[in-house]
């Protein structure tokens, strides 16, 4: 640091600061007595700290044992933060994710990338609390739950698949579903509950068992092995459905590479 008029510079690249900033204050008082309080100085931060932004604010040279028993240490990111930081942090997750069980029962949970970025600056930190909090398939929840349904979903999930059952492979539109339902609140939930578990899969504008779709997939594979290759009438007399619905199918696979359209018929497409 230079003197300038008796005055000594301390951070000759310093921001703006409110006169009242008592981190900023605390950080002054630390360059002039080069005595750094880390853990008060966590606390009055509250979020998590690198340790080596840490190092490079205070010219130090702190590792991950520097530390003592309040401070905890997210050792996979080398980050530190107060211990009555982490209990509010993770009362709040807590409560964040206790109210979206509330609301959502039939949901597995909060998406990943929703709770790194209001909790963890966009990082990804829950498996550091695997004792309260879970993580499966890109979706966070409270350890203790798990995806119930009512006595009434349970009736109208078994509703939705016998009636899709009947169906076989042609489906049925969610308006149909819904025509069929529209008296029950709990409709929209279970159907989309199915829809998230995979049991029903949605081609175009239809829904219809995960089974029957699998069956036509097996029936088209059978028939390529034998014949090469298939036209729309064939599709549609190996499903006994429209010449619509066997579109429908057709294009579907077609999107996603199982086929692929040659003129009027279409070949295993083997990318």
């Amino acid at each position: 640091s230079s003197l300038l008029g008796g005055a000594r510079i301390l951070t000759p690249f310093g921001v703006p600061t409110k006169k009242n900033n008592s981190i900023y204050l605390k950080k002054l008082n630390y360059l002039l007595n080069k005595q750094l309080n880390v853990s008060e100085y966590l606390l009055n931060k509250g979020s998590f700290t690198y340790i080596n932004d840490l190092n490079k604010e205070f010219n130090l040279s702190l590792n991950e044992d520097s530390f003592d028993k309040n401070i905890f240490v997210f050792k996979t990111i080398k980050a530190i933060i107060h211990k009555e930081n982490l209990k509010n942090l993770k009362n709040e997750i807590n409560l964040y994710l206790n109210d979206f069980h509330l609301k959502n029962p039939l949901r597995k949970g909060v998406p990943l990338a929703t709770i790194n970025n209001l909790f963890f600056k966009g990082i990804n930190l829950i498996n550091e609390f695997q004792d309260e909090f879970q993580e499966k398939d890109n979706f966070v929840s409270l350890k203790t739950f798990k995806v119930k349904l009512s006595k009434d979903e349970k009736k109208i999930k078994d509703e939705i698949l016998i009636l899709l059952k009947k169906q076989e492979f042609n489906g049925l539109s969610f308006e149909k579903l819904n025509d069929h339902f529209h008296k029950n609140i709990n409709f929209k939930e279970v159907f989309q509950y199915l829809t998230r578990e995979g049991l029903i899969v949605k081609l175009n504008d239809y829904f219809l068992l995960k089974g029957f779709y699998q069956e036509a997939l097996n029936r088209l594979d059978k028939f390529l092995i034998v014949n090469t290759q298939i036209t729309l009438a064939e599709f549609r007399d190996l499903l006994k459905t429209s010449r619509k619905m066997a579109l429908v199918y057709l294009e579907n696979f077609d999107e996603k590479r199982v086929t692929k359209k040659i003129d009027s018929y279409r070949i295993k497409n083997n990318i």
